[in-house]
């Protein structure tokens, strides 16, 4: 909802939100909505935009490269050609929700201490994030941006505590529905929000299992079973192949849309993954941090509005720490510090 003020000056302003609630009963679901304070923002000619992406069960991309026959995928290498990209990257841990609980507040996981998977990372009695906190939406909003959410699993809901900053926020539960947040999400706000600072991010899931869906509008990718064996390990690894094809895709919208309107050197662009894939991975297995499950990449696109980066692209790093502290160090005459 966006409203233009300047017709009003020297009024009284007041805004009714009406709400009703409706228990659908075909479907158990949880929050599918949260209203926030009205936000009042001048527009600007030199405004900002940043996007975190970050991509469910996203590897290394060089990794992957060594270890499997990778489709082309041309969009990556277009952003990387205009990027800063790391050799060596880190998941601090190999857990969404725990990643979420890290990239929002830039602490380590036993620091913030949310994700307890003996629970289920999706069920309400899960710890939620301490609200003495500054998470990084918070933190970025206190500059004046105008702040957008996209997520796909509950472990994202609001009530963990992910909604904190935000004026726009989506999520839908599983990656197979048809509404899940893709790029458009913020192809919608760059639009409908030009001459405003913006910050975006998206939880983009593409490469979590389950690979195959029998909804209708997934039909027909597979009707043959034996496929969903566990043991079939080739059919892992191609469904995880189609997965990067579309992010791939959904990565070009963005590039295209940036460059067609002049958008492009007003954006930063970071883009990570939460943790590795999941193709040799097991739930409940003895060993789980190997490099193929911790190993993301971290790919950063620098706006004209930057002056210089610091970072030493060939040293190991924590992909959330990293990106806190460059947003730090951009933002260090912010009300606070982001990490």
């Amino acid at each position: 909802l966006k409203l233009d003020l300047a017709g009003y000056k020297n009024k009284k302003v007041k805004i009714i939100l009406s709400v009703e609630l409706k228990k659908n009963k075909k479907y158990s679901f949880k929050e599918s909505f949260c209203l926030s304070n009205p936000t009042f923002i001048k527009k600007k000619v030199d405004y900002k935009n940043i996007i975190l992406l970050s991509i469910e069960s996203l590897s290394d991309l060089n990794y992957l490269s060594y270890k499997y026959n990778l489709p082309k995928l041309p969009n990556f290498e277009k952003l990387m050609k205009i990027s800063s990209s790391y050799s060596e990257v880190y998941s601090p841990i190999d857990a969404t929700l725990t990643y979420a609980g890290s990239i929002f507040s830039g602490l380590m996981p036993s620091q913030h201490g949310l994700g307890d998977y003996s629970i289920s990372p999706d069920s309400y009695d899960n710890e939620i994030l301490n609200k003495n906190i500054k998470l990084l939406s918070e933190q970025i909003k206190c500059k004046g941006f105008i702040n957008f959410f996209g997520g796909t699993a509950p472990r994202l809901n609001s009530k963990t505590g992910f909604t904190r900053g935000f004026d726009d926020y989506f999520q839908v539960n599983k990656n197979y529905f048809a509404n899940r947040p893709k790029m458009n999400l913020i192809l919608n706000g760059l639009h409908s929000f030009k001459g405003f600072d913006k910050f975006f991010f998206l939880h983009l899931d593409c490469l979590h299992e389950p690979y195959l869906s029998l909804l209708d509008d997934k039909k027909p990718l597979s009707h043959d079973v034996s496929f969903l064996k566990k043991e079939n390990k080739k059919f892992n690894i191609e469904g995880y192949m189609n997965g990067l094809e579309e992010i791939d895709r959904e990565l070009g919208y963005l590039i295209n849309y940036l460059n067609n309107n002049d958008e492009m050197d007003k954006t930063m662009i970071f883009l990570t993954g939460d943790h590795g894939n999941g193709i040799n991975w097991e739930k409940g297995m003895e060993y789980t941090l190997y490099d193929e499950r911790l190993r993301v990449p971290l790919i950063i696109k620098y706006p004209t509005w930057v002056e210089s980066n610091n970072e030493n692209n060939s040293i190991p790093v924590s992909s959330v720490f990293e990106i806190h502290r460059i947003l730090n160090s951009i933002f260090v005459k912010c009300c606070a510090q982001f990490s």
